[in-house]
């Protein structure tokens, strides 16, 4: 194993909860005084979201584009510039995140038969996980949105709405208004989660853009409102980079069918 396989399989444990000790502490330290090598812990987690979210050959399409893009922006021959190891890295990543997790794919746990908008709602709708708490700095405003953060992850969506509330009085965040939206939606309240996601559509490209997109279309869904998530679907359909687009091709079969 060499030492990029190493960091990353260290990456995987801090981020699994699984250091301790003085391992733990040698990595919460390196991440603070290392830039470089806290983007790379912020890289692989969003890896593994990725990983959770899509199917593995979407996945490694997306993984390739990561690079291109990264060559495109690094190489500049004018200047004498050279591709940094970013894209080698990210790609490196990739595939440790497959092997390991090589049975974790994007399956959707729907019947052979949906009959109704609430069937199609619980066989799509799945809560996004914490990408806030383990960035999140513990102090001022950012406690309450811990605090939220602690109450989603424990499914308590009732009272992590209240909190995300009130972090929101103080700071205009989009990840925390990503989440509020989504505990509404999983508690039940579909009118307060789509004002929430539809305040996110002028975000620029991104997680929560992608993210408020998708789950509008299952708000269209819990309200019954067919003919919107339709039409919502299709800003995902023509994404193919889109982070749930092969979840919105399986959801267009399932709203097509009689």
């Amino acid at each position: 194993m060499n030492e990029d396989e190493k960091e990353i399989e260290a990456i995987e444990s801090y981020l699994k909860g699984e250091l301790t000790g003085e391992a733990l502490a040698d990595m919460e330290s390196k991440i603070v005084r290392d830039a470089a090598f806290a983007e790379k812990v912020e890289d692989y987690s969003l890896i593994i979201q990725e990983v959770k979210h899509m199917a593995q050959q979407d996945f490694v399409k997306k993984v390739k584009s990561w690079e291109h893009k990264n060559v495109t922006e690094d190489f500049d021959p004018d200047a004498g510039h050279v591709p940094n190891k970013k894209k080698q890295y990210l790609a490196l990543a990739a595939v440790f995140v497959l092997l390991i997790v090589s049975g974790i794919v994007w399956l959707a746990n729907r019947g052979e038969n949906l009959g109704s908008s609430e069937d199609l709602f619980a066989s799509y709708f799945h809560p996004y996980d914490d990408m806030i708490s383990e960035r999140s700095e513990n102090n001022g405003n950012k406690v309450r949105l811990n605090e939220a953060m602690d109450a989603y992850n424990r499914r308590d969506y009732r009272a992590a709405i209240p909190l995300f509330q009130d972090y929101l009085k103080a700071s205009d965040d989009p990840g925390a208004r990503c989440y509020l939206g989504i505990a509404h939606l999983a508690a039940g309240d579909a009118d307060a989660a789509e004002s929430n996601f539809r305040q996110l559509s002028t975000q620029p490209a991104g997680l929560y853009l992608e993210l408020s997109q998708w789950y509008l279309v299952l708000t269209y869904i819990k309200q019954k409102n067919l003919d919107m998530a339709t039409q919502q679907l299709q800003v995902l359909i023509k994404d193919e980079k889109h982070l749930f687009h092969r979840q919105a091709l399986e959801l267009r079969k399932d709203l097509n069918r009689d």
